[in-house]
């Protein structure tokens, strides 16, 4: 889309030909402010520019439109005082007092119905571009010189740009004739506005440097008649080019003015096209002056016009340099190098340093890139549009915008081999990467990719910022730059001895902070998201900080925070941390109260009502806690804005117990905490489940030193890959059937949404009825059967969980735990494809499929995709499945404990079920069950991994696994995609646990040969018995595998109690009929995992069951 370039010049010219005349500006005034001229004729000097309208920023006094005003045909009020200058205070009084009639002449007379505003208004300036992306251009170079509020109004033929910022103020000072300030109230109020008239020009003068260093390079020269508005001479000389009646004179110059007066004869003479470019401005020996750099035309005008006295000023380009130099604040003289030794020679100033020409890194880039391109590629916005004119540096890494040379067609290999090395010599760099869309879930993992790493480096980068040293993988974390005003705080903040939590650590944005500048005695630092866990703590040796200052807890903080123990809580989640209000509550000392530092996205013109509530909120908390605390909002910190009318703001909540503090309390109007209601049971229970690191121990990540299972948890973490390509899935995890969790990948914003009472808010779900698992116990058994189905409407299951959501942690009194899992329409006849039954939920997730399996749900490999929603601490039995399935977890926290195909024997496995449950499973203070003794040595097999919400993991085949929700309701889908050809599986297997036609053969077989060898004599039985295991593990080449989980002793000491006519050499000496039948079957391309479960899994699951 873009403007007709013809008719853009038109307009353009028309423009530029009424500005000259001062005239043709849209605004109030219908010409140029005297201090908008510069940035004004700057702009039109563009090409692709023009401007529409424009004001400097004015102080002004107006007054409402009255009744007796509209009668005298003032229909849209009236300015009563305004000025673009800083504004005169004793006038704004004067004309107050007038309009009430105040005056000792009575004034104008009252008016009744006369309400004024005193008003400041900033710098806006409107522009027309010739292209989207131009304007795009000019948008982005406003808002990096504070201009944040500027945007683009596009139609199918024109580009309005608005420059615009937010310095703003309007106070109403009379009202319905009732005057509202005093007159030194009136005063302090116009001083106020004349600070933001400071503010305003110095912003403006950032605006006009910023639009040189992106756009000086394509700048015209000034236009014959002045199109900043200015009107040129009649006789149609050039900007810049001396007159007909100037004198031709040779030399450098320099206009010596005093430094009060430097910036507005500066803006003149740039204005007029006399400020020499080529030299930079400079201060006289006294410092008192500022010397700038005249061109030998403009000092020729300027000579001219000074000679002519005010007959001449009339018509000259830079009055206010004439009117500096009439009243001896300015001088023109030559520079002491290019005067001539004479006895008459002028008055001489000093040498002024020539500026370097160079371009841009911006430019240089561009240039780089456009001559590298073939001569028959077009140079088309949508190609230019590509290179990139801004970039974030950290380090020695340059991140480039999403956008940035994404065309392979354009920009093809051998382009980007040169191109590369090019960008990074113009930016100092020594790689390059290229941001993308963050993850839409909770933990917004960057999706950034490498562009350029010739040293293979990867994406890590370290980054100095207030004396602390950060450092992330840019290719997994995103870095938050925009909050420095916070991080600064968070190291002033007196906080020395303090014990703080940390809830949202992240890298260690604050952590660091309080760490190295508040002197607080111990952070707890609580992070879910593995990438940026790894990054703190690498910070965290980076910075020097002692290990016993800093605890670091991986994992959702409603689970891990701890308990009563902190003097403050930084809740830094944006766009709010409503969801860990809670929990930073519970972590204050009871005792003694704290501070919370709570983030959050407020529009504009709502932060004290979110104060408000805030204060209600927590005291409530407390209450629920068993505490009576005073809370107040001490102060509100303005971070930035987050978003158009959108604040971040960071509330400072005091907690003082109002034992402590009621005078305090009472004195700032703190909202109070109800009476305690009976909660001090919940925070025994809360205290309870903390006990200092009491459940952090049963549930320690993989590879802790700490682990409390007594070396029954494997030291190997799961694999993890963030944002794997299909290639890399297939060559790795795939092909080595090795589970992983894979990070970053493009789900959709589901991970982010899908809250019990969100899925239950999706069309066509509350009302669909499920068949649930329901039991009196978290410990489901499947083998036992310590459940029972019930079928619901779903949207009553949603609303159960939700209600346990918000219920959490009030006590040890739940009766009722909740499970489903989806099944098909026709549960007798189809798989469950929810996504299919739900079609609601299926626009906001999506299956990778294309990673996963490298196709889509549409072909053989894909089987189905099932719903899981359970009650927080329900754990489900170990089980595996005989496809490859992919963990999607979308809400809540889940532990997952994996166990190779070559654990199965010690599984004790009942089809695809184990019959060791609940505590058993983890050997909880070091007791094992004794009615499995294989299992223990399963047990150091298997590997853990926690799932945050959107996570994927990917379970081979056969790798059981045994799942429990840790914190809250949890939601996930499986999808379940076959390994083996289609036809290798049953052709009715509904749920994807059925085992391989092959493998289902040879079970039943050695079920089959177990009966025939048991009616044989003892010796045979353990003859046969043993040459058919021996057989089997040498033939199937798993005797390794097999032999660390099978040890001697392991079954018969079981069998022999209790059937001690029926020794284990009954079972053993089945598997020859196993392998006689085996030899029948064909196994090809059957896992290992399968073998081993045929040898031994149902030999170990067939004592269990006949014990």
């Amino acid at each position: 889309m873009a403007s007709t370039a013809g008719a853009f010049a038109q307009r353009k010219a028309q423009t530029l030909a009424e500005l000259a005349a001062d005239s043709g500006d849209f605004s109030r005034a219908g010409h140029v402010d005297e201090r908008a001229r510069p940035i004004v004729g700057l702009v039109n000097r563009h090409p692709s520019f023009f401007t529409t309208s424009s004001c400097a920023g004015r102080v002004s006094l107006f007054a409402d439109p009255t009744t007796a005003t509209r009668a005298a045909g003032m229909k849209g009020g009236e300015w009563v005082y305004v000025n673009h200058d800083p504004a005169d205070a004793d006038a704004i009084v004067a004309a107050v007092r007038r309009k009430l009639g105040e005056d000792e002449d009575g004034g104008e007379g009252m008016d009744p119905e006369c309400t004024l505003v005193l008003r400041f208004e900033p710098f806006i300036l409107s522009v027309e571009a010739s292209t989207l992306e131009e304007g795009a251009r000019l948008v982005a170079a406003a808002r990096d010189a504070g201009y944040r509020e500027s945007g683009i109004t596009a139609s199918d033929k024109r580009f309005i740009l608005a420059v615009r910022c937010s310095i703003r103020m309007e106070v109403p000072v009379v009202s319905c004739g009732e005057r509202l300030v005093t007159d030194d109230a009136l005063r302090r109020l116009v001083s106020i506005a004349n600070d933001k008239h400071a503010a305003n020009s110095s912003r403006a003068e950032r605006l006009m440097e910023r639009f040189i260093a992106v756009f000086g390079d394509e700048l015209e020269a000034p236009a014959t008649r002045g199109g900043d508005g200015r009107a040129g001479e009649e006789r149609g000389d050039e900007a810049g080019e001396t007159s007909e009646s100037a004198p031709h004179i040779e030399g450098e110059w320099v206009l010596m003015v005093d430094k009060l007066a430097a910036k507005r004869c500066k803006d003149a003479i740039k204005s007029a096209g006399w400020l020499d470019q080529g030299r930079r401005a400079g201060a006289s020996d006294d410092g008192k002056r500022v010397a700038l750099p005249v061109t030998s035309a403009g000092a020729a005008e300027l000579v001219v016009a000074n000679s002519l006295g005010g007959n001449g000023w009339e018509d000259c380009k830079s009055l206010p340099a004439l009117e500096a130099i009439r009243d001896g604040h300015a001088e023109l003289v030559r520079s002491d190098e290019s005067a001539p030794d004479s006895p008459g020679k002028p008055p001489t100033g000093p040498k002024l340093q020539a500026k370097q020409s160079r371009q841009s890194p911006a430019a240089t880039i561009k240039a780089a890139a456009l001559a590298l391109l073939p001569r028959t590629t077009p140079q088309t916005p949508a190609i230019i549009a590509e290179i990139p004119t801004k970039w974030e540096k950290l380090g020695d890494l340059a991140l480039l915008p999403s956008c940035s040379f994404l065309s392979d067609e354009v920009w093809t290999m051998g382009v980007r081999e040169r191109l590369y090395p090019a960008v990074a010599e113009a930016l100092g760099v020594a790689r390059l990467a290229r941001q993308a869309e963050v993850s839409q879930g909770p933990k917004r993992e960057s999706r950034a990719v490498m562009l350029w790493d010739p040293g293979n480096v990867g994406g890590w980068v370290e980054t100095k910022e207030l004396g602390v040293t950060y450092g992330l993988d840019v290719t997994k974390v995103m870095f938050s730059s925009g909050n420095g005003t916070e991080k600064a705080r968070m190291g002033r903040v007196h906080a020395a001895g303090e014990t703080v939590v940390d809830l949202f650590a992240g890298i260690g944005y604050y952590t660091l902070q309080l760490l190295r500048h508040a002197g607080v005695a111990k952070v707890f630092a609580c992070e879910w998201n593995p990438n940026s866990v790894a990054a703190l703590r690498r910070n965290l040796r980076l910075n020097g900080v002692e290990s016993n200052r800093c605890e670091v807890r991986e994992g959702d903080n409603r689970r891990v925070a701890p308990v009563g123990v902190a003097d403050r809580v930084l809740l830094g989640l944006l766009p709010d941390s409503e969801t860990s209000w809670p929990t930073a509550v519970a972590a204050l000392r009871a005792e003694t109260g704290g501070v919370m530092h709570v983030h959050g996205n407020v529009a504009s013109g709502e932060e004290e009502a979110w104060a408000r509530r805030l204060e209600s909120e927590v005291a409530a908390l407390a209450a629920d806690l068993g505490r009576e605390w005073a809370v107040r909002v001490e102060h509100v910190e303005r971070v930035k804005w987050y978003a158009p009318r959108v604040r971040h703001l960071v509330a400072d909540v005091r907690c003082v117990p109002t034992r402590l503090g009621a005078v305090w309390a009472a004195g700032v109007g703190a909202a109070t905490s109800p009476m305690a209601r009976n909660s001090n049971e919940k925070l025994a229970a809360m205290l309870d489940a903390n006990e200092v690191e009491k459940e952090l121990k049963v549930k320690l990540p993989p590879g802790s030193p700490e682990s409390v299972l007594d070396g029954a948890m494997s030291s190997q973490p799961v694999r993890r890959m963030h944002r794997p390509s299909p290639a890399d899935f297939r060559a790795g995890p795939s092909t080595h059937r090795e589970p992983c969790v894979m990070t970053g990948l493009d789900i959709g914003p589901a991970p982010w949404t899908w809250s019990p009472a969100h899925v239950a808010s999706v069309p066509g779900v509350r009302e669909s009825e499920v068949s649930v698992h329901v039991s009196d116990t978290p410990h489901l058994d499947f083998v036992r059967k310590n459940f029972k189905f019930k079928n619901m409407p779903f949207g009553e299951l949603l609303d159960e969980l939700t209600a346990e959501a918000q219920t959490e942690g009030t006590g040890h009194d739940k009766k009722t735990w909740y499970y489903l899992r989806s099944i098909g329409r026709n549960p007798r006849k189809e798989p469950a494809h929810c996504l299919e039954q739900f079609p609601g939920l299926a626009k906001e997730l999506r299956i990778p499929s294309d990673v996963l399996w490298g196709g889509s749900t549409d072909d053989d490999q894909y089987f189905s995709a099932v719903l899981r929603c359970s009650s927080g601490g329900l754990r489900l039995w170990t089980h595996y499945d005989a496809m490859d399935n992919a963990l999607i977890q979308l809400h809540g926290e889940k532990r997952v404990l994996l166990f190779p195909p070559a654990a199965s024997a010690g599984l004790y496995l009942d089809g695809s079920s184990s019959p060791v449950v609940g505590p058993a499973v983890d050997g909880v203070d070091g007791k094992w069950p004794e009615e499995f003794p294989a299992y223990r040595a399963a047990r150091t097999m298997a590997v853990e991994v926690t799932l945050q919400p959107g996570d994927v993991l990917f379970i081979p085949a056969l790798w059981a696994h045994h799942v429990e929700a840790l914190h809250g309701p949890s939601i996930a889908v499986n999808v379940f995609f076959r390994e083996l050809p289609k036809s290798m599986y049953p052709a009715k297997d509904l749920y994807g646990n059925a085992d391989p036609i092959a493998a289902g053969k040879a079970l039943d077989a050695c079920e089959t040969a177990a009966r025939e060898l048991s009616s044989l004599p003892r010796d045979h039985r353990v003859f046969y018995g043993g040459v058919a295991v021996a057989r089997m593990m040498r033939d199937l080449r798993i005797e390794d595998e097999v032999g660390a989980v099978v040890v001697p002793g392991s079954i018969a000491p079981r069998v022999s109690k209790q059937e001690p006519d029926k020794p284990v050499e009954e079972v053993t000496t089945a598997v020859t009929q196993t392998v006689t039948q085996v030899s029948t079957v064909n196994l090809a391309g059957v896992a290992t995992g399968v073998a081993v479960g045929i040898a031994l899994c149902g030999v170990a699951s067939h004592v269990w069951r006949r014990s």
